[in-house]
């Protein structure tokens, strides 16, 4: 290559072949079907309520695929011991992963309003998602700065701009009202004033971590561990494992296990920051703020499915040794697979490794379903004390199943997407394969111009067999389960009452004007809460002895 911007670029487009097309097609699945199926329910698409689900999947949309784009560039601590100036470094890396970003970020918009005539502003989208990997560009710096003074430095300007983006929608800390469709110059310069920013701010990182050195400390970190380990509360180096399932339950939930309760912390302190205007500024807007906390559980299944798609995966670049990997080591290659033979080794049955996944996700889940009811419930409390107290406490279209879906979709997303992550070798197909099928289904219906109600008829029709898909789907993982005697009896106990339990409760709580499609799709619901308890013991059998 004859410069350093041809080999970067010829390089992450090499590296990338999978993960950019994967991440891809892993980041447009959820929306889809989501799409898919209000629209096959007969929702109109200009309801005001897909301006609020817009401006939750495109952050989300734009953060999975920019994994795929980090993937396929790789660290920047590769080219630290290279004859290449910490200027080109953090200048190639961004220019050329935002313009892929813009890119895919610009298709998949162009996709959802070519199929659902979704509205999905395409200008606005490509330069967020631009300046968005600006900002996901300083997460880096997280792991070689483990302090609140370095999460601080790297994860406040991509707050900022997540922030700024959603004024867009409508005012600052209310609901989204709007679509984004008007790009003013003051838009644009704010964008690069952001940008400017961030490349400042990474090139601070780059120079410091370059050094071998570490970003100034305030020392607020070490003085919260000093009172934890005071109150006697911490895990002393005398503390012992009952069993090997205690620690590998104790090593996989703390290096998975926080992810999902982390990602909600966040999201839930900006619903707080809302709930806390609405009080002190504006309680009228109080309602809004209630109806956007519960949009929010769909968000949070969105990063159950995110966090779960990449849960098997290990760094299997020294096996069978773990060791803190300092400054001195970060120009070591990566390697990446799913059960490597650090995990493989373990002195563990594959069901006993099966039940630590599934507990490690539950506890997850719980931890971040918490959170959520607990902003909610300030939410409640908050329009109780104000008087502004809304007629109904749910939806209209969706009534009181809105809070089911919400405990439990966090949980199908995240250890559903663990089982098929699994066969990380084989996932790749699997998405393909899938999102073929359904973008065929959408483009083909999109293109026959049928009348509404008749597209209407064909989505309910397809809905209805894909459910009944999904429910053949786990008989014959059950059954090929129990043939391998990897299902227990307590795990077909609970199977079977936590799927009774969703029916009951899905026709109990149905609204009285529900279509008849509701009850495969409660059927199908029903049958992806169960299916993990099945397939997690076949999928890491098949990748622990491949």
């Amino acid at each position: 290559m004859r410069s350093i911007p041809q080999a970067l670029l010829w390089e992450t487009l090499s590296q990338g072949r999978w993960s950019l097309p994967g991440l891809f097609l892993l980041g447009n699945g959820l929306p889809l079907l989501v799409y898919g199926s209000l629209c096959g329910m007969g929702v109109n698409t200009a309801d005001p309520a897909f301006v609020v689900l817009q401006s939750a999947f495109l952050p989300l949309v734009i953060l999975q695929f920019s994994i795929g784009v980090a993937v396929a560039q790789g660290p920047m601590a590769r080219l630290y011991t290279s004859p290449v100036s910490s200027n080109a470094i953090v200048a190639w890396h961004t220019l050329s992963g935002a313009a892929i970003l813009a890119l895919e970020t610009a298709l998949a918009a162009w996709m959802y309003n070519w199929l659902f005539h979704a509205e999905w502003p395409i200008l606005g989208s490509m330069l967020f998602a631009a300046v968005a990997w600006s900002a996901l560009q300083l997460l880096q710096f997280i792991p070689s700065q483990p302090s609140l003074s370095g999460l601080f430095f790297s994860s406040m300007p991509l707050f900022v701009s997540l922030l700024w983006v959603t004024s867009r929608y409508g005012s600052w800390l209310s609901p989204p009202t709007h679509y984004w469709r008007e790009v003013t110059l003051v838009d644009v310069a704010v964008l690069a004033i952001i940008a400017g920013i961030c490349y400042a701010m990474n090139m601070t990182g780059v120079r410091f971590a370059r050094c071998g050195e570490a970003l100034p400390r305030i020392g607020v970190s070490k003085w919260l561990i000093q009172v934890w380990e005071s109150l006697g509360v911490g895990t002393s180096e005398n503390d012992r494992f009952r069993s090997a399932i205690d620690a590998q339950l104790w090593y996989e939930f703390r290096l998975k296990g926080w992810g999902l309760p982390f990602l909600s912390a966040l999201v839930m302190s900006l619903a707080l920051t809302l709930v806390a205007f609405g009080v002190i500024v504006a309680p009228d807007k109080l309602n809004g703020a209630y109806e956007f906390i519960l949009v929010l559980g769909v968000l949070l299944s969105a990063f159950a499915l995110l966090l779960g798609a990449v849960f098997a995966i290990e760094n299997s670049s020294i096996p069978g040794e773990k060791r803190d990997r300092g400054l001195g080591d970060v120009s070591e290659t990566f390697r990446f697979e799913s059960m490597g033979g650090f995990l493989a080794v373990r002195p563990i049955s594959d069901t006993q490794f099966s039940r630590v996944m599934l507990w490690v996700v539950a506890k997850s889940v719980a931890l971040s379903n918490a959170l959520w009811l607990v902003v909610l419930l300030i939410a409640f409390l908050a329009m109780w004390f104000t008087n502004h107290m809304p007629h109904s406490l749910s939806p209209q279209r969706v009534g009181a199943w809105i809070l089911p879906l919400n405990l439990l979709g966090p949980w199908i997303c995240m250890a559903n997407a663990a089982s098929v992550a699994f066969l990380a070798r084989r996932t790749v197909k699997f998405l393909f394969a899938g999102f073929a099928l359904v973008m065929g289904y959408f483009f083909l219906t999109a293109s026959m111009q049928l009348p509404r109600d008749m597209v209407q008829t064909v989505h309910v029709v397809s809905i209805t067999v894909v459910s009944a898909l999904i429910v053949i789907l786990t008989l014959w993982v059950f059954h090929r389960c129990r043939r391998a005697n990897q299902l227990t009896s307590k795990a077909q106990i609970l199977s079977a009452t936590l799927a009774a339990g969703i029916l009951i409760a899905a026709f109990g709580l149905r609204p009285a004007d529900s279509p008849l499609v509701a009850f495969p799709l409660a059927l199908a619901f029903a049958a992806l809460a169960v299916l993990p308890f099945a397939a997690m013991p076949l999928t890491i059998s098949a990748s622990r002895h491949r």
